[in-house]
């Protein structure tokens, strides 16, 4: 099997110590192909908006129209790709990077960036509900939950979820306040660290437990031992790197995301809703 360019290419940097001349972009975008991100990020808006149409009762029509037009509008797969880009250039490694591509052209590595990226669209979302309701009546053994645990605790999987989560709340309450009464704003002393960690307190058990249910249904078809190997990947110190860099990339897409809704939803939302 021929090797892949941007391998090649880092290769040749090494063996003639030009790392200078290695095309950055290239090698990031494999990267991406590879690990199921590319793929992932181009069907996380419709994942956004099939969340946001379940709250369609809970909110007034013309205040729901508004929100999801925002929403479609400010969570764009290519906004998404390119800040995670930038970060993933900006952080280059070309050791770490090396180790990166060489895990993932692993068999197993393509074999779970597959399952991966088949756990992110529309369909697989419906049918992880289904295994959900079924996992009541057919549990998995005390081991399998541990070693997914393990999984999650190794990728920081709930962790990045929860960071997600209060980075884009926090970010469009900063960019929606100006607009809120004087009488409804916060004005405690710290309080962005309350803030985050009132809301990261609320969001950990329900967040461990979609993320176990979630993990238990993308691996379903891994064995244990499969696992295993995929949990000492990210246990070790390229992969801990590498995850450090990638969750960093995601939440700086996500604050840019927060803080564009947030500075839309002041602009066209009347001032009563935005206060809500």
């Amino acid at each position: 099997e021929q090797a892949p360019r941007a391998s090649l290419e880092i290769k040749g940097a090494r063996e003639s110590n030009i790392s200078e001349n290695i095309d950055k972009n290239k090698i990031v975008e494999e990267i991406f192909e590879l690990s199921g991100m590319k793929k992932q990020i181009e069907n996380y808006p419709s994942l956004v908006q099939s969340q946001l149409a379940e709250s369609q009762n809970k909110q007034k029509p013309e205040v729901f129209a508004i929100v999801s037009k925002v929403m479609s509008e400010s969570y764009k797969a290519e906004t998404m790709y390119q800040v995670v880009v930038d970060n993933l250039i900006a952080d280059f490694d070309m050791n770490h990077y090396t180790a990166l591509l060489n895990w993932l052209h692993s068999p197993l590595s393509k074999k779970m960036s597959q399952l991966e990226e088949q756990a992110s669209t529309l369909e697989a979302l419906q049918e992880m509900r289904e295994f959900a309701a079924k996992l009541q009546y057919n549990p998995p053994s005390q081991e399998r939950v541990a070693l997914v645990q393990a999984l999650d605790e190794a990728v920081g999987g709930t962790n990045l979820n929860i960071e997600m989560i209060t980075l884009t709340n926090l970010q469009m309450y900063k960019a929606c306040e100006t607009v809120i009464p004087e009488a409804q704003r916060i004005k405690e002393d710290n309080w962005e660290e309350k803030f985050k960690s009132t809301l990261k307190a609320q969001l950990e058990q329900p967040m461990k437990q979609d993320t176990l249910i979630s993990f238990l249904y993308v691996y379903r078809s891994v064995s244990d031992e499969e696992l295993k190997e995929y949990i000492n990947f990210w246990d070790s110190t390229e992969g801990r790197w590498c995850n450090k860099i990638l969750s960093r990339a995601f939440l700086d897409a996500m604050a840019k995301i927060g803080r564009e809704m947030g500075n839309r939803l002041a602009n066209e939302l009347p001032k009563t809703q935005v206060a809500k």
